[in-house]
């Protein structure tokens, strides 16, 4: 891929298959295979760019821009895991940008303002518990440069709901209490909660998901027990999600407008400064 191309999913893959065995036999997210390509086209990186993936933890996103792209990128998690990013980035073939890694709180960046030319949050936000979405939104643009982007990508649903398990997420322990998890947003909540906040200017927003047969919830999410047989078409991913998944400007075509906690369908917004 060069800079005057538009990524594909099968380029992300690829990239994703070049860090190691395991990310190869596990392939590239189904939704991401949609999310990565889709927000990295929309970002329009130019040499030079100051660029921040908030919530990266180890994903193949920010070592993408800096594989391809001549930008100081920067990625940030609260989860201590992020630090194995580094690690994955000494991988890179040839890697036409700077990489910074940093463990960080989204609500209280250690920028300072209008520091960054791009900000991406990719199926982030909605772990942070209320009310640091907000909080979280606020200081991303806070740290964004005038005529600077920020997209945001979330999980969708035409009901609120936030979710919970019995169980460690993330970097938050599991001590008895359920833990958030999750939550889903309709399009008046991520209006109220995400967009407005900000005070940026909406440039763009639309949805995504399946309209039709619902394959994510039919053979990517499974049982515990049947789980391995994924392994077998795993890497097939950006052919399944090229396949099940599109853009569409209003929620209507979505199959599960109600969907379980794990879904395809998602919302985003490119706000500008």
């Amino acid at each position: 891929m060069n800079n005057s191309s538009e990524a594909t999913a099968k380029d992300f893959a690829a990239l994703n298959g070049h860090l190691g065995l395991s990310r190869k036999l596990r392939g590239l997210d189904y939704v991401r295979c949609l999310e990565f390509p889709l927000v990295y086209n929309l970002l329009q990186l130019e040499p030079g760019m100051k660029v921040l993936d908030a919530g990266s933890r180890t994903s193949v996103f920010p070592l993408f821009i800096t594989q391809h792209n001549d930008v100081e990128m920067h990625a940030t998690d609260l989860d201590p895991e992020i630090d194995g990013l580094s690690q994955l980035a000494a991988k890179l073939p040839n890697p036409k940008g700077k990489l910074v890694v940093k463990q960080a709180d989204l609500r209280k960046l250690p920028y300072e303002d209008n520091t960054f030319d791009r900000i991406t949050v990719i199926s982030v936000i909605e772990h942070v518990p209320d009310p640091g979405d907000t909080e979280g939104a606020r200081d991303l643009a806070r740290v964004l440069k005038p005529g600077g982007k920020l997209i945001i990508t979330v999980p969708f649903g035409m009901t609120d709901r936030d979710f919970f398990m019995n169980q460690t997420v993330y970097s938050e322990d599991f001590k008895g209490d359920p833990v958030f998890f999750q939550r889903h947003y309709t399009p008046e909540t991520f209006e109220q909660r995400l967009i407005e906040p900000t005070g940026l200017k909406v440039e763009q927003r639309a949805y995504f998901g399946e309209a039709g047969y619902p394959f994510f919830n039919r053979f990517w999410v499974l049982p515990s027990w049947i789980r391995p047989i994924k392994a077998l078409y795993a890497w097939l991913s950006p052919f399944f999600a090229g396949k099940f998944m599109n853009v569409y400007d209003s929620p209507a075509p979505l199959t599960l407008q109600s969907p379980p906690m794990i879904t395809a369908n998602g919302t985003f917004v490119v706000l500008t400064k």
